[in-house]
């Protein structure tokens, strides 16, 4: 992000949830000042919770956070936007440029609950933003122009990298790979705990973070969520068992008998 991509502009969220505070910690860490950010939930806990940690202020009313920024994110689950946007006082929510961050909901949806104007670029981020790691894909409506897209960009890559689909319709497969292909790869972590590996550290994988395998598998699936039916898919083919099975065939072939030649083997031949 430079200063003159996103130069005098404001930018607002509408929810206070794990993402955005992911977006706005990259756009403070990135230079941006914490007073040109305002954010608003209408739950206490996690509007404090954004103001610890990054000094930006939030407020309870939706509105107020449209009518002072030129660009505000949607950042509530899914089910609450088409309510959330038919809220709002159409009469500010012309001018402001609308980045959606909400997995499944469509242009064509969130130009409903919007007035004609609106301008609104639908995207689809991971998890791995919380961690400045994250693969965005986005695709704006009609009536952006260079500007507005350089200002989504900025906003996007304060999280990690971003990437514009040619259409609309690519959105639904990043949603299922690279948006939701982090719970994937969480569910593996999880099942090679369950298997027994002493030793296994999540750690790289992880960016870091310290979060356990099950705690970030957690994390990306909602309830009532895609997730949550692509994870039951995946649980019935004993993924657990399967790997439990391997580690067997490597220690009868290999010899692991301790932690120490865990960690070796680890080291060595992973």
């Amino acid at each position: 992000m430079t200063e003159r991509e996103l130069e005098g502009v404001q930018v607002g969220f509408i929810g206070c949830g794990a993402m955005a505070q992911a977006l706005a910690g990259g756009l403070v860490e990135a230079g941006l000042a914490p007073d040109r950010l305002l954010a608003s939930d209408p739950f206490p806990a996690a509007r404090a919770r954004i103001e610890t940690a990054l000094g930006i202020k939030a407020v309870e009313e939706n509105a107020e956070v449209v009518a002072r920024s030129d660009v505000v994110v949607i950042a509530v689950k899914p089910g609450l936007v088409a309510s959330t946007l038919k809220d709002l006082d159409p009469a500010i929510c012309e001018r402001p440029l609308w980045i959606s961050i909400a997995a499944g909901v469509s242009l064509g949806q969130l130009r409903q609950a919007l007035p004609a104007a609106a301008r609104v670029v639908r995207t689809m981020p991971n998890t791995p933003a919380l961690v400045g790691a994250g693969a965005t894909a986005y695709f704006p409506g009609p009536g952006l122009d260079e500007t507005d897209l350089a200002r989504v960009e900025a906003v996007l890559r304060a999280a990690g990298w971003c990437w514009r689909a040619p259409n609309e319709a690519l959105l639904d497969a990043v949603t299922g790979l690279s948006g939701s292909g982090p719970a994937y790869v969480f569910l593996i972590l999880e099942a090679l705990a369950d298997a027994g590996v002493t030793g296994f550290t999540v750690l790289p994988v992880l960016g870091g973070s310290g979060r356990s395998g099950r705690w970030s598998r957690e994390g990306q699936v909602s309830r009532a969520g895609g997730m949550v039916a692509l994870v039951c898919l995946i649980r019935p083919d004993r993924l657990d068992a399967l790997l439990e099975a391997a580690f067997t065939v490597v220690e009868r072939h290999i010899g692991v008998v301790s932690v120490t030649d865990t960690e070796v083997i680890r080291a060595e031949r992973f």
